[in-house]
């Protein structure tokens, strides 16, 4: 895999272990490009250190509508509420819809 786009998505959010980034990145794969999202945890003292990064995304394209559309294979989450200990992810799906996807953790 060779990524070639990382950005952040909604706004960062404090955490007990640190200030967490949700990222949207694109990387090119044997079956082609796909949009995939990630989290980062920088520390609060000093926040240009990343202290933790999830290994695998925390969503991938795998819904029809985010499989195919104007751009295939993506999910990019752009908004996000935290509602009821929820984190509600508003995301893209394949550059043709909006979609809503729900995070529970204790925050």
């Amino acid at each position: 895999m060779i990524t070639f786009l990382v950005e952040p998505g909604p706004p960062l959010f404090e955490i007990s272990s640190g200030i967490a980034l949700i990222y949207n990145s694109a990387g090119r794969y044997k079956d082609g490009l796909k949009y995939k999202v990630g989290v980062a945890i920088f520390d609060k003292k000093s926040p240009d250190r990343v202290i933790a990064r999830t290994e695998n995304p925390i969503m991938v394209p795998e819904y029809e509508w985010e499989l195919y559309g104007h751009v295939n294979n993506v999910v990019f989450v752009e908004g996000m509420v935290e509602h009821e200990n929820k984190l509600l992810l508003y995301y893209g799906g394949a550059d043709r819809y909006i979609g809503l996807a729900y995070w529970t953790t204790d925050l």
